[in-house]
């Protein structure tokens, strides 16, 4: 066996004591640990819980998220193309536009030009020039007359106001 030495003996003891104190420091921390766990056991198995539930509307949410990401394509598809046939159609338009400003320019010069005399001409007439009827019956139907000759001729030609009717006509006014 071993001989007892001056100090040696304590030393060791007191290691020993200073281990079991650890032990017992480190069950009584272990178990304070295990009391918490089982504390907060009902509170992690609600977090849990509502953690799942919140997992299940956030997919619900995101099915409709996609859903809706999918109509909006949709909608913004449908949009351009409509777009697109907008600004074709605008084009055809300016195209017709550009080629009808010159001739309403004309036909205001046109207008311009009819002096009472002129009038009085084409009132005369039995049987008026093609041209002529064509655009009296054009005025006609502009002021809700029947499209006859005897019709401008009695009811257009006649009236005292027609140069003035003609010089501020806008064809928006029909509407």
């Amino acid at each position: 066996m071993m001989k007892y030495q001056q100090g040696v003996l304590p030393t060791k003891i007191n290691k020993y004591t200073v281990g079991l104190q650890t032990l017992k420091e480190t069950n009584e921390e272990v178990a304070n640990l295990q009391r918490k766990i089982i504390e907060f056991q009902p509170k992690l198995e609600q977090f849990a819980k509502e953690t799942a539930e919140m997992v299940i509307e956030l997919e619900k949410e995101s099915k409709i998220a996609n859903q809706t990401e999918i109509l909006c394509a949709k909608d913004t598809a449908e949009a351009q193309k409509s777009r697109d046939e907008v600004s074709q159609l605008k084009n055809i338009c300016q195209v017709d536009l550009d080629k009808a400003i010159p001739i309403l320019n004309r036909a205001k010069n046109a207008v311009a030009s009819i002096d009472k005399k002129g009038l009085q001409e084409m009132k005369a007439y039995a049987t008026p020039p093609a041209l002529v009827e064509t655009v009296l019956k054009a005025v006609c139907l502009i002021m809700g007359e029947r499209e006859t000759w005897e019709d401008a001729k009695k009811k257009i030609l006649g009236r005292m106001d027609l140069l003035d009717f003609l010089s501020s006509f806008k064809a928006g006014s029909l509407t």
